[in-house]
């Protein structure tokens, strides 16, 4: 969630004070799942979320207040998903619950948190500890330190590592590459656009894509930075090319590598791909035919398809 720490730079940035409101641990059936994260302003502007609903609404409204209160120290807010709860009710009846930490931050943190913002954007892992004095950043987590909050002897601490978001690399802007643009932009990908075709107008129209290039495919593997971090699906112009990117890319330790196509031409190039000297354990972790299996046929639906199988490639790495 970097379009967070980004917001909350940028309105410290402009004087106004802000709350980070982090839901640290969560029990049961919760709309808020741990490392979810919001900030509002003083003037009750917000980006982010914690779960949603009545419980967002109102963790909005105790920021603010306490905002304009002068609130210095870090603070954890019980919310019991139940009507019987009492003062700990979220106003939500999901049966669980979540404990959420409310961290003021200054005028003063605007540089600091632009440069975690610049840090994580450009490729870097950092840690975030948060206890009852306030936030700071580390480079690495602690040996035998767990993520979440912990609490004992009436004490707190909170640690969370701080990756990177994930990058979506598509190769080929023809029509299914802007409504899948504009899917993983909503996910958080950072989408980069790759094409060898020049003035191709699906190409120099897509408004969603972070970053468009005109590469060669020959060598489509110098391309991808942070192949750990990395999303990849194929569909450029010809079955010629989807094949030639695969090759370059399919010894690459990649998050995940889909490439487009029919059965038909899947099984013809995996043949091929076989006859140069690809096993066929390195060829099983392509996902291809791409996508998950909805009945899809316009580029909308198709990439949509897409985006679901991104989205469960990127939940079972992070799990």
């Amino acid at each position: 969630m970097t379009n967070v720490w980004s917001f909350a730079s940028r309105a410290l940035r402009t004087k106004e004070a802000v709350m980070l409101v982090i839901t640290g641990s969560t029990t049961g059936s919760s709309p808020g799942r741990k490392g979810f994260k919001m900030a509002v302003t003083a003037g009750g502007r917000t980006a982010g979320s914690i779960g949603g609903g009545i419980m967002e609404h109102n963790m909005a409204g105790l920021a603010v207040d306490l905002l304009k209160k002068g609130q210095t120290k870090c603070v954890l807010k019980k919310q019991v998903h139940s009507e019987r709860a009492g003062t700990d009710a979220s106003g939500l009846i999901c049966a669980g619950e979540q404990t959420n930490i409310l961290v003021p931050i200054p005028p003063d943190k605007a540089s600091q948190l632009e440069s975690i913002a610049e840090r994580v954007e450009g490729g870097e892992k950092l840690v975030v500890r948060i206890s009852p004095d306030g936030i700071e950043f580390k480079a690495s987590l602690p040996e035998g330190q767990v993520q979440g909050l912990s609490e004992s002897a009436g004490s707190w601490s909170y640690y969370e590592v701080i990756l990177p978001r994930p990058e979506l690399y598509i190769f080929g802007g023809g029509h299914i590459s802007i409504p899948l643009s504009q899917l993983a932009r909503m996910l958080d990908f950072k989408v980069i656009i790759l094409d060898d075709r020049r003035e191709l107008h699906t190409f120099t129209g897509n408004t969603y894509a972070h970053i468009k290039k005109i590469i060669d495919y020959q060598v489509a593997e110098h391309e991808i930075t942070h192949p750990g971090n990395s999303f990849v699906v194929i569909m450029t112009n010809s079955h010629e090319k989807d094949q030639l990117i695969l090759e370059r890319l399919i010894n690459l330790p990649l998050s995940y590598l889909g490439m487009i196509g029919s059965s038909r031409k899947v099984e013809k190039i995996f043949s091929n791909l076989k006859k140069s000297g690809i096993s066929e354990t390195v060829l099983h972790k392509v996902k291809s035919p791409i996508g998950i299996n909805i009945g899809a046929q316009t580029p909308a639906e198709i990439a949509v398809s897409i985006a679901a199988q991104l989205i469960g490639e990127k939940r079972e790495k992070k799990e």
